[in-house]
This record gives C-alpha cells, sequence and structure tokens, in this order.
C-alpha cells in the first residue's frame, strides 16, 4: 500500500495493480463518481469502468505528466466526461490514478469525442507521442502495421521501432522543429516490424504546442507504402538490366 491514505486526496482515487489494472483501492470519491459499492469495485479492473482504455494507458504512460479525458460509465449506465492523472508509484508495480468530472461546455466534449473517433477509426496509422518520442496513444491501423499490440507500443521509442539507416533522419527533424524552422516534417521511412521485416511508410509528424508555445506533443500519421517502393525498386533492376 502507499505511504498516504486514498481517503485524504481531493479528488476521485483509485489504486491500480499495474500488472493487470484491477483495482486495489478506492476513496469515496470514487465510489461516489461510479456509484458502485466498495466490494463491487476492489478486485475488478478499472478498464470495466470506461468506454475505451486507451486514454488511460497513454496517461499511465505519460507518468506525472500524464493527463487525459477519459469516457466513464455510471453503475446506472449513465456516461460521464473526466479529467484523469495517472502515475506509476515507487516499486513500480502500482498506480495512482486521480480524476475529476469535466466540466467543460458540451461542444468542446463533443468535438473531444469526435478526435477519439476518429483517431482511432483512422485508415491509416496514427501515433501521439510525448516529447521524449515514447508512444501514448496508437490507433489500430498502426498496431496492425507494425504488427505489434497497443499495450507493447506505449512507451516505447520511435527510434527503436525505426531502420537504423533512417533514424539520424527523424533526429534531424526533430532539431529543426524544436528550434522553429519548420512546423511539420514529411518523410518516406522504414519501420521494422516485429517479425524484423521492413515497413515502408509515408510519414507526416506535427509538433503541437500549448498556447503559451511549449511543447507538449507529437501526431504522427503513417501510409503503408512498401508496395509502391517494390514495385519501384523491380523498375530500378529493370531499368539497369536494359542499360
Amino acid at each position: 500500500m502507499p505511504d498516504f491514505e486514498l481517503a485524504h486526496l481531493p479528488a476521485a482515487a483509485l489504486l491500480l495493480d499495474l500488472r493487470d489494472l484491477t483495482i486495489r483501492d478506492v476513496n469515496d470519491e470514487a465510489l461516489a463518481m461510479f456509484a458502485w459499492d466498495r466490494d463491487q469495485l476492489v478486485g475488478g479492473l478499472v478498464t470495466h469502468l470506461l468506454a475505451q482504455p486507451a486514454p488511460l494507458l497513454e496517461a499511465l504512460a505519460g507518468g506525472e505528466r500524464g493527463c487525459v479525458l477519459v469516457e466513464g460509465r455510471r453503475r446506472n449506465g449513465v456516461p460521464f466526461i473526466a479529467e484523469v492523472r495517472a502515475r506509476a508509484l515507487p516499486g513500480g508495480r502500482t498506480a495512482l490514478c486521480l480524476m475529476r468530472e469535466d466540466d467543460r461546455e458540451p461542444m468542446d466534449r463533443a468535438a473531444h469525442q469526435f478526435f477519439d473517433a476518429a483517431f482511432a477509426n483512422a485508415p491509416i496509422g496514427m501515433a501521439l507521442y510525448n516529447t521524449d518520442g515514447e508512444f501514448v496513444r496508437v490507433n489500430r491501423a498502426l498496431c496492425a502495421m507494425l504488427d505489434r499490440t497497443e499495450l507493447a507500443l506505449i512507451g516505447t521509442r520511435d527510434q527503436l521501432l525505426t531502420h537504423p539507416d533512417d533514424r539520424q533522419r527523424d533526429v534531424d527533424a526533430a532539431w529543426r522543429i524544436l528550434n522553429g524552422e519548420i512546423d511539420t516534417f514529411e518523410t518516406e521511412k522504414r519501420f521494422l516490424r516485429r517479425d524484423g521485416s521492413v515497413l515502408w511508410v509515408s510519414a507526416n509528424l506535427t509538433f503541437l504546442r500549448d498556447e503559451q508555445g511549449r511543447p507538449i506533443a507529437w501526431l504522427g500519421q503513417f501510409q503503408d507504402i512498401t508496395e509502391r517502393r517494390r514495385h519501384e525498386e523491380r523498375l530500378r533492376r529493370l531499368t539497369g538490366r536494359a542499360d
């Protein structure tokens, strides 16, 4: 157990087991938020309280900086939007999750939900990175492209999955964006799939900043162009033989 009492925290608080995301403890504010009894929540999966688990995984991957919106479900089925901050506790086995109901206007909430749906269901690969280049959110298309699960990607640095010959170009572009020379970076690069095979993608990376210009995250969009690159390589070989 942590060296503090959840009851003393000024928000709905859940103590999570990071091995399987079960709830180990809750405070009264969390019980009121979800309208469940303690014995019905403790021991259950936190993902059962959420419409989508991905934002919570994003918050956990972001450490103390992790702050996302999630759609929760009360016992009676009524949905609500909550702001979540989550971080792993010393030892790395448990995490503290703090939740506050979001009081933004309905139009803002709808816009956020629209973005979530567009991100998750986009036919191209989509990724959100923290400022260290670690995946904090990915969509189904990117998981399929890289042949990796969402859990396997979250917290992994993009550079570790990038072909060694393409890594320096990414680093150089990142510095140009951070220095304000460019806002976005478009390139063709290679990822390495789980089996070691090469995946060529057309990549577009945008650096997101807050209203004060401070860095927030990277947004990446990736389209599979492997077949096109193979076709171009075959044409080059044929042209070489003709010469």
